[in-house]
């Protein structure tokens, strides 16, 4: 933060660096960032439709469904920063720029050299990545220091782009993957740590 892009994909060559980095748990990073991962995988990936460079307002925003249970504070703000993790990376994807300070916001260790490695390669590429995600995540442990959450999200809407022309060069699955997600607290702020991804499917 998987499937394969257009001409034959998003890097000409291979499967698309967006899928691979933010679809299999960019994101990437998931990133991607995927992004941002470890992976289990399973049959097909998942990433996904957007807009060109220059396209409208959604192309920076995080979805989610909304929470009929209150969390406890400290899950709250596990959350909070996983929520924001996403918001960084497609603020980034915007400009593939992998050096952004601002992908050590909410991302560390495995989690963020994923998002620069990702970045990097769709800079090269000449590709920007586009678009939205839609999260699913709920929490599973917070102890004092790692907190665990599980995401069955969908970076169905979240595609790469040509930087010069905005021709879409991805090609989406439109399914979701399950994304078992480690946090860690470093000075006092909850990161993103390792993400690990079952493409094409949600355990739980």
């Amino acid at each position: 933060m998987v499937a394969h892009s257009v001409p034959s994909t998003v890097a000409g060559v291979g499967p698309s660096p967006v899928r691979v980095v933010i679809g299999r748990g960019v994101l990437v990073v998931a990133v991607l960032l995927a992004g941002c991962s470890s992976e289990t995988r399973t049959p097909t990936a998942s990433t996904t439709t957007t807009q060109p460079p220059g396209a409208s307002t959604t192309a920076s925003t995080v979805a989610g469904p909304p929470t009929t249970s209150s969390p406890s504070a400290a899950e709250a703000a596990v959350l909070a920063a996983y929520r924001a993790y996403w918001a960084d990376v497609i603020a980034v994807g915007k400009t593939s720029n992998w050096q952004s300070p601002r992908l050590a916001d909410h991302a560390t260790g495995e989690a963020l050299a994923q998002a620069r490695a990702t970045f990097h390669t769709l800079k090269a590429r000449g590709l920007v990545a586009l678009g939205t995600v839609d999260l699913r995540a709920k929490v599973l442990s917070v102890k004092a220091t790692a907190a665990t959450l599980y995401d069955c999200n969908s970076t169905s809407s979240f595609l790469a782009y040509d930087a010069k022309t905005g021709a879409l060069r991805d090609k989406s699955s439109g399914r979701r993957n399950g994304k078992t997600v480690t946090l860690r607290l470093q000075d006092g702020a909850w990161k993103v740590a390792n993400v690990v991804t079952e493409v094409g499917r949600c355990a739980r």
